[in-house]
């Protein structure tokens, strides 16, 4: 396998569990801002950046092994620390540490510590044994045992899907099954269900990937961008299903009076409203939904 698939599948994984991430928010009318690799000082970047609700901000760093130098351990510390630095002196801040499936034995030291950490309420005993080797591996000397506790015990260590196949049956692979099934929820959160054979939510999926890719880097808020992806893509599988002849204006009126519906069904179902859709929502009855299909 070369280096430059490599990499590049490492991406592709990072963006799948921004958009878990992102749809997974959404559901719960949980995400005010969103950003893939949000650019910091000294050409370093943060993989995933939301704002919730609540202005608390969750980073991510996602880790997937795929390009990893010989010292793996280097390579969490680094994540480690990053986070770390990011968080340090912020009372609002959620860090992430986010790892494929199949990595997650390779790091079982960290994560065994971290972890450990975790379980306890004050430094004493195995936590301080995990903390004294997290220092000594961190190589950092102006931790204090404090710092380092109190950033392990908030400290998102999670584990993702894998992004290969488990056979060569499957529709799909598991990262990918997360996503589609997230869209599929909100779907029938808004009472969207015929035409997903015709138009399948892997479609929306790969839009927005596609948007995660375009503005990694460019410290653009996707949140807009990504909801009038989702909101055309559900507009559209109702277009198909009432089978609209395509005659000019008075299809392009019907696909706007369709997409207008799709935006106050997330508005009423899910509580969804951002600026540009609110003259929206004022032109659309109260009483005004989706047909069943």
């Amino acid at each position: 396998m070369s280096s430059i698939f490599q990499t590049r599948r490492g991406f592709f994984y990072q963006d799948r569990y921004a958009v878990y991430i992102f749809l997974s928010h959404l559901l719960k009318n949980d995400v005010k801002e969103f950003f893939t690799d949000f650019p910091l000082q000294g050409q370093k970047s943060i993989d995933v950046r939301l704002i919730d609700s609540q202005n608390i901000e969750k980073v991510f760093e996602v880790k997937t092994g795929e390009v990893f130098k010989l010292d793996l351990n280097a390579e969490i510390r680094d994540a480690v620390m990053d986070l770390y630095k990011y968080q340090k002196g912020k009372n609002n801040i959620l860090p992430g540490l986010i790892v494929s499936r199949g990595l997650k034995p390779r790091i079982s030291t960290y994560w065994d510590k971290i972890k450990g950490i975790q379980g306890y309420k004050r430094i004493a005993g195995e936590a301080k044994n995990s903390l004294d080797w997290l220092k000594k591996d961190l190589n950092d000397s102006s931790l204090t045992d404090k710092e380092l506790f109190d950033f392990s015990k908030i400290l998102n260590l999670d584990d993702f899907d894998n992004d290969i196949k488990n056979n060569e049956h499957d529709e799909h692979c598991d990262a990918d099954g997360k996503v589609i099934d997230l869209i599929r929820d909100i779907g029938n959160s808004i009472g969207v269900n015929a035409m997903e054979a015709e138009y399948h939510p892997r479609i929306l999926m790969n839009d927005i990937l596609f948007l995660c890719r375009e503005y990694a880097g460019t410290a653009t808020n996707l949140y807009a961008n990504i909801l009038d992806a989702i909101t055309a893509y559900f507009a559209r599988r109702i277009f198909l299903d009432k089978r609209f002849v395509p005659d000019g204006n008075n299809r392009d009126e019907a696909f706007r009076e369709i997409t207008d519906e799709v935006k106050n069904e997330f508005r009423i179902k899910l509580g969804i409203l951002t600026d540009t859709q609110t003259q929206l929502a004022n032109n659309v009855s109260e009483g005004r939904k989706i047909k069943k299909l």
